[in-house]
């Protein structure tokens, strides 16, 4: 079965599309991050997974849970509905500001350090992130001594793991094979 992200993607793609149309990317940005919220509360949650309700009734009330929101966005609720999509929102919305991000020639980058990086540091990394990617890189840093040494990178949908932790859990695998 396909993961949420990969089911997700086309119709980020084509809202992606739809906003670089219409010279709204910052606008449709915000119209999703609201639906990725509206649809994460637990009441319209139990009403997106209910068996009970036919995919237009869920439709129509998650446009009318929009508010100002609600008709700019209901040609894509009621696409989702249809193909009984309404779950993957919050990954739509994800796959949305990395095409957004992409456009803008940006990536946002999470480290995490087991200790905390100085400023030096940072700028080596971003600078040779930014060679590897080919864009700005804005990094996001935290500390998670859980890591022991090294850094774990995620940046879009790229993992670069070079944790001793990391490297210790591989080792683990290859001994126990």
């Amino acid at each position: 079965m396909a993961s949420n992200a990969t089911v997700a993607r086309p119709y980020a793609k084509a809202t992606f599309e739809l906003a670089a149309e219409q010279s709204a990317l910052a606008d449709w940005s915000q119209r999703l991050s609201a639906l990725a919220s509206t649809i994460a509360s637990p009441e319209l949650r139990a009403v997106v997974d209910s068996p009970s309700l036919t995919r237009d009734v869920k439709a129509q009330i998650v446009v009318d849970c929009m508010g100002e929101h609600g008709s700019s966005l209901q040609g894509l609720v009621k696409a989702l509905a249809e193909h009984d999509r309404l779950g993957v929102v919050d990954e739509l919305a994800e796959q949305y500001e990395l095409l957004l991000a992409q456009s803008e020639k940006t990536l946002d980058a999470e480290v995490s350090t087991a200790i905390a990086l100085t400023e030096a540091q940072q700028q080596t990394l971003i600078d040779a992130l930014s060679k590897r990617f080919g864009c700005a890189v804005t990094l996001n840093c935290q500390v998670d001594e859980s890591l022991i040494g090294g850094a774990m990178i995620r940046a879009g949908d790229v993992v670069i793991d070079g944790s001793i932790k990391g490297r210790l859990d591989k080792l683990a695998l290859t001994v126990g094979a």
